[in-house]
């Protein structure tokens, strides 16, 4: 639920629900969307040798 949902079902405004939680100490997630993780899989070191930037 985000903070406006929490607000509606308690009769607060999203403000005070957001002030109550950080008061109680519960880290909220950043505003906006997250990039997706990468579904591949970090590059082996050996995989760089020889490798230079692309420019």
């Amino acid at each position: 639920m985000n903070l406006r949902d929490v607000a509606e079902k308690v009769g607060s405004s999203a403000p005070t629900v957001r002030r109550a939680i950080v008061e109680a100490g519960v880290a909220l997630r950043p505003k906006g969307r997250q990039a997706a993780p990468s579904s591949e899989p970090w590059p082996e070191d050996d995989e760089f040798q020889g490798a230079t930037p692309d420019r």
